[in-house]
């Protein structure tokens, strides 16, 4: 397959079939997976906000 007709592409994919066993229009569902990611208790979504020691901001 061309990569170019690939890029090129109007279509969209089709969305996967797992993503029908995901209960995402469930309130506490959603409730939990945002807490998750924002959690700074650990890296498991999101990363924390904290900026480690030493470290810099490239656009400061």
């Amino acid at each position: 397959m061309d990569l170019l007709n690939i890029i090129r592409r109007n279509q969209s994919p089709a969305p996967s079939s797992e993503d029908e066993k995901i209960p995402w229009h469930d309130p506490d569902f959603s409730h939990r997976m945002l807490e998750e990611h924002l959690a700074q208790d650990h890296d498991a979504a999101s990363r924390r906000s904290e900026v480690n020691r030493g470290a810099r901001a490239l656009d400061s």
